[in-house]
């Protein structure tokens, strides 16, 4: 049964710890250690305090702005993607123009601040999703967007496939985007209406 084979086991352990270490089998000593050892380094890794919170409130990324400059972001980062209405895309286009859009701007931010998406995966990767109504729109909303220090990132169609006429054509500008956090995009997004 189950019991009598624990116990067997345990009565070969005692002997074999009877045995003078001498003649111990060298994977014998391994086993032995490296139990414990490991259980030692786990704890460790998991409940010993590497810094206080000082040192993490440093870390923080801050943005370079009109009302937040130097100073700790301690609100939710978002994502907000603007598309343009008037170009009549269809929700597969208007898809894959977002997935530029997230793309383009996450590699824009890792390579120059890796702080903000380092926030933004913390705030759990939270977007947004508005609309232009035109092209003069949305290239108002990326003036008033880098003017609040927010970084921008604007998609330009390749329109490498149309689908029953619908497209863009190649180099308008379909989508904006850009981040920051959420006090500050309220006032980036005055007057922007949800896509629906």
């Amino acid at each position: 049964t189950f019991w009598d084979s624990m116990v067997k086991s345990v009565k070969h352990w005692i002997m074999a710890l009877s045995i003078p270490v001498e003649a111990w089998p060298p994977f014998l000593i391994i086993i032995l250690l490296w139990s414990p050892c490991m259980y030692a380094l786990g704890w460790y890794v998991c409940f010993v305090e590497t810094g206080d919170d000082t040192e993490a409130e440093k870390a923080k990324p801050t943005f370079v702005g009109k009302n937040y400059r130097g100073n700790p972001v301690n609100d939710p980062v978002k994502m907000v993607l603007v598309v343009r209405e008037d170009l009549g895309m269809t929700p597969g286009k208007v898809a894959t123009q977002a997935g530029h859009a997230s793309v383009g701007l996450f590699r824009r931010l890792h390579e120059k601040n890796a702080g903000i998406t380092q926030a933004w995966q913390d705030s759990g990767w939270l977007k947004m999703i508005g609309q232009a109504a035109n092209e003069e729109e949305l290239l108002a909303y990326q003036k008033k967007a880098k003017g609040l220090g927010l970084p921008t990132y604007i998609v330009r169609d390749a329109a490498l496939k149309v689908v029953d006429g619908y497209g863009v054509e190649n180099g308008n500008r379909s989508m904006l985007s850009f981040i920051g956090p959420t006090s500050v995009l309220q006032e980036a997004m005055v007057g922007m209406g949800p896509y629906l």
